[in-house]
């Protein structure tokens, strides 16, 4: 049929003079006249134009009964549209009205990623404001499976001029992590069968508006760990780290990933914050901000970035920059940072392999944190610090691990003390960090040591 459309059809050709058909025309090499039914019987009639579409009927033949009108024709085939010729209907029923307007219904396919074809059921074919579109349901109860790792229900919609269907209703992850409560996400959006991308709010809801999380969650309880990908949970302040943009599976990492459609198309090179899932070990991982329980209405005030990594038993790793802002003396401070800054014993970061240039994304933006970095890599210091990076400490890059004993986040190692107040210290120190939860807030306790006679120890508790 796509080959044919073009081609100059043989035969006389028939053109309807009612007035309400707007010149109905088709081409027929055999016809029968019968003058006493006032019949037109074609024969070997190849394609019939109608509107956008072209339709070829099953047997060829097209009777014309008086006044111009014809039958339904069954079990024919439908190309739309005769200009980029993207969509081919077939098992269709159509009834054609004039030139312009028609009325059918048929099957397309819709073909995944793996060229399976799955038919879904058009119940109405219209041409709409000059354009063919065809309508269609998938119940819940015979999904659709867009690919191996989603399935769909809901309506589906096809327009000739676009090469993708528009999808409006729930869609599934395929696993089986979740059990019997995997959630059916809302959304509406022309997908490609060879790279879906599904859209994902800062608030999603399932098909029936019931809040959905796509995060990292911790007990408030006691802090433990908690995959919560496009789940039920409930979130608030016990969010550890959550992300929105578009959801896609990628066959390579074996994971689903949520993020800006830049960091899902280009994963591998495109730094940016993320989410991801992986739907056979249930593992969850995911970058960005990482918050750690504080209130925004507590004298500590942190601002975090990096990664999280946590699996279904609880466990968990945090690899990020820390910056903390809490009240006490300047002359405490500064007198640490002079103290650090002039200990030559302590080995300088390696900018290049820190968490600096991450966090300097995070916290300026990519372009104006590329330059104050690249200035950083030249100098080993900045003559003047952003403004946005003085805190009272700021480590560039510490290393956290959940322990179920102790409830708590433990980090221990030689992590990389960037600044303390206006001091750009960027050095390795031995340190020690817990954070645990509190009766009313969580507690930080961080031990910091240059030598075992040289050392200094933090604590905040905001139920004190």
């Amino acid at each position: 049929l796509k080959e044919a459309v073009d081609l100059q059809h043989p035969g006389a050709k028939f053109i309807s003079q009612h007035p309400n058909q707007g010149g109905f025309s088709f081409n027929s090499p055999r016809a029968l006249l019968d003058l006493n039914k006032n019949k037109l019987f074609t024969e070997d009639v190849y394609v019939v134009k109608c509107a956008d579409i072209a339709v070829r009927p099953s047997d060829g033949s097209l009777t014309i009964y008086p006044g111009a009108q014809m039958d339904t024709l069954d079990d024919v085939k439908i190309l739309a549209n005769t200009q980029n010729k993207l969509h081919e209907i077939y098992d269709a029923r159509i009834f054609i009205e004039s030139a312009q307007l028609y009325s059918a219904n048929g099957y397309v396919d819709y073909i995944d990623e793996d060229n399976k074809k799955h038919p879904i059921f058009l119940k109405e074919i219209n041409p709409l404001s000059g354009s063919t579109i065809g309508k269609g349901e998938i119940s819940k109860d015979e999904v659709l499976n867009l690919s191996s790792a989603f399935d769909f229900y809901g309506n589906v919609t096809l327009n000739a001029t676009d090469t993708n269907y528009l999808f409006d209703g729930g869609v599934q992850l395929s696993t089986n992590c979740y059990a019997d409560d995997v959630v059916w996400i809302k959304f509406s959006a022309k997908l490609d069968p060879k790279s879906i991308y599904i859209p994902i709010s800062e608030a999603p809801v399932d098909v029936e508006g019931r809040r959905v999380t796509t995060s990292i969650l911790f007990n408030p309880d006691n802090f433990e760990p908690k995959t919560a990908f496009l789940t039920y949970d409930t979130e608030g302040d016990n969010v550890m780290l959550k992300s929105k943009g578009y959801l896609t599976y990628s066959k390579e990492l074996n994971k689903y990933l949520l993020a800006s459609l830049d960091k899902v198309q280009d994963f591998s090179n495109v730094d940016a914050p993320y989410l991801s899932f992986d739907k056979t070990s249930c593992k969850s991982e995911g970058e960005g901000e990482i918050k750690l329980g504080f209130l925004p209405s507590e004298l500590m005030k942190t601002k975090n970035y990096g990664t999280v990594k946590v699996n279904g038993e609880g466990e968990a790793q945090i690899k990020m920059a820390l910056a903390l802002d809490f009240p006490i003396s300047q002359q405490i401070i500064d007198m640490i940072g002079v103290e650090l800054y002039e200990d030559l014993n302590l080995y300088q970061i390696e900018f290049e392999n820190s968490g600096y240039k991450k966090y300097l994304h995070y916290l300026l933006g990519k372009e104006e944190g590329d330059e104050w970095f690249a200035d950083l890599l030249v100098t080993g210091e900045w003559k003047e610090m952003p403004k946005q990076m003085k805190n009272t400490l700021f480590f560039s890059d510490v290393r956290l691990e959940w322990d179920p004993v102790l409830r708590s986040y433990i980090g221990k190692g030689n992590f990389e003390l960037a600044t303390v107040g206006k001091y750009q210290v960027n050095r390795t120190i031995k340190t020690r960090i817990q954070i645990l939860k509190g009766a009313l807030s969580p507690t930080i306790r961080i031990y910091v040591e240059a030598n075992p006679d040289h050392w200094y120890y933090f604590e905040y508790n905001g139920s004190a």
